[in-house]
């Protein structure tokens, strides 16, 4: 079973409280995450079926607008530069900050390893091996949390594109990653 770090929970549960739309669609099984007394950890390990199940519940809450996923990503990336990973950004320096990709999914999900190169100058190849709970959301939360994450280190005019994934019958996800350094 694929797991998540509390430090990821923590919000999306956070957020289906606060919305009456959003509670009203919350399943049987996920019902516990919602009593008073429940407190998630940052440091405890949660099931991801559960952390994605609650992003989806927020996304149909929300009339599921398009490109929702890698606009979690961007707000995800932004916490996290601003919050607990801010010393893993490298003003200026795009290049150094993607190659924390890695430290940084290993820092929330307890499977799959993600691994960055960099191929010249601008240009980075992302790939992700043996996540346990692979799904369509996750591949768009990485698109926009890598996109976020460059733009955040001054990249300028990044793209990132989900070259292969394995819901298309890829062995794994791939993403390719450009921008052109600050001035």
């Amino acid at each position: 079973m694929a797991n998540i770090k509390g430090t990821g929970m923590v919000q999306p549960v956070r957020d289906v409280r606060k919305s009456p739309e959003a509670r009203r669609l919350v399943p049987a099984r996920l019902a516990k995450y919602l009593a008073p007394d429940m407190r998630i950890s940052v440091s405890e390990w949660y099931p991801e079926e559960d952390y994605i199940a609650f992003l989806r519940i927020l996304v149909r809450a929300a009339g599921d607008p398009a490109g929702i996923w890698e606009k979690l990503g961007a707000m995800a990336a932004r916490q996290d530069i601003a919050g607990v990973y801010k010393g893993l950004l490298r003003h200026g320096n795009p290049g150094a900050t993607v190659l924390k990709g890695g430290t940084l999914w290993s820092s929330y999900h307890d499977t799959g390893r993600f691994v960055v190169r960099l191929e010249g100058r601008g240009a980075a190849h992302h790939e992700l091996f043996d996540y346990g709970y692979p799904n369509p959301e996750t591949c768009g939360i990485t698109t926009g949390y890598t996109l976020a994450f460059i733009e955040l280190a001054g990249g300028r005019e990044a793209r990132v594109v989900h070259t292969s994934c394995v819901h298309q019958g890829d062995d794994t996800c791939v993403w390719q990653s450009q921008w052109k350094d600050p001035d």
